[in-house]
């Protein structure tokens, strides 16, 4: 299994993102401010990783003016182990004629209130 993209709506600079990633070693390079962090951020806040620092969602997160964001990450080519450990919350989506492969989407939505 591997995270194969990432999509947010309103999460900080990130207002209308999407992100595909490939099967391995994937690299983010660009200038200062640009939105490395945020992609890194938006991963380990929705995972809620257990690293040495503590990632929560606060009011900045939203883009300027927003009240509500949205983070999906689409993991692909699941084991059949794995598939079987997430069977409920898997999607099946069509490839190609007659094939479909499923899919693992994990979605975070927040608001403001």
């Amino acid at each position: 299994m591997h995270l194969s993209q990432i999509n947010t709506f309103n999460f900080r600079q990130l207002k209308n993102f999407s992100l595909a990633l490939n099967k391995g070693l994937n690299v983010l390079v660009g200038e200062n401010n640009a939105g490395k962090t945020a992609v890194i951020d938006a991963i380990r806040i929705v995972l809620d990783t257990n690293s040495a620092e503590w990632v929560s969602l606060k009011a900045s997160d939203l883009s300027t003016g927003e009240t509500e964001l949205r983070i999906q990450l689409k993991f692909e080519e699941l084991s059949d182990h794995q598939a079987g450990v997430f069977l409920e919350h898997l999607t099946n989506e069509k490839v190609e004629e007659g094939a479909e492969l499923a899919r693992l989407y994990i979605n975070l939505t927040a608001q403001l209130t």
